[in-house]
């Protein structure tokens, strides 16, 4: 709005926040942080640490019988056991949809499923293996003279300097190898149709889609 003072306008202005009203959130009765869901996943799993994937549990016991709960597995390394981390619930009967919190745990109450670790390691160390020996008799291949002082040193020729460069790719590629196995992160996989427990660890709240 405007005021004349002194025959000059000032431009006036006020600010306003508004607040929109919080929608209350709606919650799934019978469900609530602390409660235990018995599943079963159906699906064989192949976790690695570096590559997350989704899986369906389809709850077996109690009211939500039916229903499916969606969970992200990925492998721990320290303990090369899976780890399941649920984020839905799908009641397919009553076309609803709620978000939640949850981990799985194995009938005996461990978390995560344990499986079959898989490692590329004995596949490095075949490579180490046979580069470290390649390295070996291309060394031993090496014409040496024995000096003054008795130790002995290799020729000085075209053809032995070729196989010390040898020698030092060969010795560099078993050290490559080594390093590969130290760190490859292989995986873990297990049998489908296995029975979990499933802790909720927040409350359900329903996704509501306008």
């Amino acid at each position: 709005f405007y005021t004349k003072r002194k025959n000059t306008f000032h431009e006036e202005s006020e600010s306003f926040v508004i607040v929109p009203d919080k929608k209350d959130m709606i919650y799934l009765a019978g469900l609530r942080k602390g409660d235990t869901l018995y599943g079963e996943i159906e699906w064989a799993i192949r976790a690695s640490p570096n590559t997350p994937s989704s899986l369906p549990i389809r709850i077996t016991k109690g009211f939500l019988r039916g229903a499916r709960l969606v969970g992200t597995a990925i492998l721990e390394k320290d303990l090369n056991a899976i780890s399941i981390e649920v984020t839905a619930l799908r009641i397919t009967e009553a076309d609803k949809l709620y978000s939640l919190k949850g981990e799985v745990h194995d009938m005996r109450g461990e978390v995560g499923l344990t499986g079959e670790f898989h490692s590329k390691e004995g596949l490095f160390f075949l490579g180490e293996f046979l580069s470290a020996g390649a390295a070996g008799y291309a060394d031993a291949t090496i014409q040496r003279q024995q000096n003054q002082f008795g130790t002995y040193q290799s020729a000085p020729t075209v053809e032995n300097a070729a196989k010390l460069g040898m020698v030092s790719a060969l010795s560099r590629s078993a050290d490559r190898f080594a390093e590969k196995a130290r760190t490859s992160p292989g995986y873990t996989t297990t049998e489908g149709y296995r029975e979990v427990q499933v802790i909720i660890t927040d409350d359900p709240v329903e996704v509501v889609t306008n």
